[in-house]
This record gives C-alpha cells, sequence and structure tokens, in this order.
C-alpha cells in the first residue's frame, strides 16, 4: 500500500502523549506537529532536545478552551507526528527536517515545529522556499542571530541562523519585533541589509506583511522577561511580559493569519527551567497559536 505521508512516517515516532492529548490522522488535519528535539549549536548548556517531549507533557495540564475564541485546541484540526530521531549527525538531522517539512508543505499543510535551539528554523524556512516560494518570515526573539560566525569558526549556529537563511535565499524577508539585543557586527549587518527590518509598535508589523503571500513564524522563547521564562540558553533582560507576546500573536494572526504556512517555537530548555514555567507557557503560545489559525473566518 502506497504510504500517504512517507517521509512523515519514517522520520517521526512518539516520545510521549500528542500536544494536548489530541489523537487524530494526518490526512484529517490542516496542521501537522513535528517535534525537533535538536541542540547541538548549544553555546551555553545544552537541554532544548528535551522540550518537545516535555512541552506536550506539560500541555497535558493545561485548560485548553480559550473562552474569547471560544474554542477549544483538542478540537482543532491538527496531527501530532512525533519527534525526529536523535540519534543522527547534524547534517542528518537537517536533512531529515528539511525533507519533512517539505513534505507537510507540499500537501498544503501547516507545520507547526517544536524546537530544538534555534537553528531547526533554517531546514524548516528553507523548505518553505523551495516547495512555495517567496516567504516572509516574522521573528520574536530577544537576540537578531545575524552573526556571521558563533562561535568563532562556526556557521551553523543558534546565533547565526538567520544570517544563512538571507545569504542562502534571495527571496526570503525577515521582519522582527523589538529585538533587544545585537553585537555591532549585527548592526552593521542590519543597515547593509534591505530585505530585513525592524519595527516596535504592532500597527508597523501588521502593515509590514500586508502584501506577504506568505508568512512564516518563528517565535525564540527568549523573547519573553527571563522572570517569566527562565529556561532559555541565553537570558537577556528588559524583555517582553507574556501577555504583551500573547496579545502580539493574537492581533497578528487576526489580520495575517491565513497566510501562515508554518511557524516554530524554539530554545526552550527544560535543563535550566525553573518548575515547568516556560514549558507551560510555551505550550500556552502553542495553543493560542492553533486556537486562532483555526477561528479565522
Amino acid at each position: 500500500m502506497l504510504k500517504t505521508n512517507p517521509e512523515l512516517e519514517m522520520f517521526t515516532r512518539r516520545l510521549a502523549p500528542p500536544l494536548f492529548g489530541r489523537e487524530s490522522k494526518p490526512e484529517e488535519s490542516r496542521l501537522i506537529v513535528v517535534g525537533a528535539p535538536f541542540d547541538s549549536s548549544a553555546t551555553t548548556v545544552p537541554g532544548q532536545r528535551a522540550a518537545p517531549r516535555r512541552i506536550r507533557e506539560i500541555s497535558l495540564e493545561l485548560e485548553t478552551f480559550d473562552f474569547e475564541l471560544e474554542m477549544d485546541a483538542e478540537d482543532a484540526p491538527f496531527y501530532d507526528a512525533g519527534d525526529l530521531p536523535l540519534e543522527v549527525d547534524f547534517s542528518s538531522f537537517m536533512g531529515i527536517l528539511y525533507r519533512v517539512a517539505s513534505e507537510v508543505f507540499s500537501k498544503g499543510k501547516i507545520l507547526a515545529l517544536i524546537g530544538g535551539d534555534h537553528l531547526v528554523t533554517l531546514p524548516s524556512v528553507k523548505a518553505a522556499l523551495s516547495t512555495l516560494g517567496t516567504t516572509h518570515l516574522l521573528v520574536l526573539d530577544a537576540h537578531l542571530d545575524l552573526r556571521d560566525e558563533y562561535p568563532l569558526g562556526t556557521k551553523y549556529s543558534h546565533a547565526t541562523v538567520m544570517r544563512r537563511l538571507l545569504e542562502e535565499n534571495s527571496d526570503l524577508r525577515i521582519t522582527y519585533f523589538k529585538p533587544r539585543a545585537l553585537s555591532k557586527e549585527e548592526y552593521s549587518f542590519l543597515a547593509s541589509c534591505s530585505r530585513v527590518r525592524v519595527v516596535r509598535r504592532v500597527e508597523e508589523l501588521l502593515e509590514d506583511f500586508e502584501s506577504s503571500q506568505r508568512i512564516y513564524l518563528s517565535i525564540d522563547i527568549d523573547v519573553v522577561d527571563p522572570a517569566f521564562a527562565p529556561g532559555v540558553g541565553v537570558p537577556e533582560p528588559l524583555g517582553l511580559y507574556p501577555q504583551e507576546v500573547a496579545q502580539v500573536l493574537d492581533r497578528f494572526l487576526e489580520a495575517h493569519g491565513r497566510r501562515v504556512i508554518g511557524f516554530d517555537l524554539v530554545e526552550v530548555n527544560p535543563v535550566l527551567d525553573v518548575s515547568n514555567v516556560t514549558s507551560a507557557l510555551a505550550a500556552k503560545l502553542l495553543m493560542k497559536i492553533i486556537v486562532r489559525i483555526f477561528t479565522l473566518k
């Protein structure tokens, strides 16, 4: 019998109950959840590989009904495929993620990727570009991740991921919302690259995506102030409140959610977390995004 989703079936496996406990089939779903347990580019304390499983486990303890939108995440048409394999090297993992993401996009489904460190965004966005075409990337992150090398001599890491995406894909635009930490090198690159923009007001953000045909969201949990998200590899003070992030996402998705082809949530590190508050926040944000996407008229 011919497999409907050969890459998904070959490379994913369930290591935890599905997100929010939802059991479903991929062919009946409009959104596919994939865990990317990868932290090989972590430069402080590794542990992001444990995040997909921990976030799923914590999601089972949360109330999944959205009072404002009058929808339960358990009723949303999504399928949790499980996680990509841990027991492979860097290049193999990136290649597998690219193949799985390409398959999801080629079937017209939305990809929801749970990282993992931020480098997992690279093959996911590249798959979107090669499969669907020009894509506009919204990044919510404390950092720009536009370094050329980090650490010195390393071209591919969580701190270089956006630089590599821009260099390797001329049909990509990136818009950041309220980043707060950058190097002098990144500041110079930002000034020289016309395909990158930083905005600080929601109105600017919404306007910037008015003409974008395809949108991908990348959310680094360290965009939230470390007082509310301590389980991150590189905590950066003076961050956003969780409510602010949720409100920005809600307004953005209300305006442009019909054109979202995929999103990821990355950099949760359960090893550094306190009482699972970062994992719980990540699960709640995933719930908010999924429910909002499926309540759009």
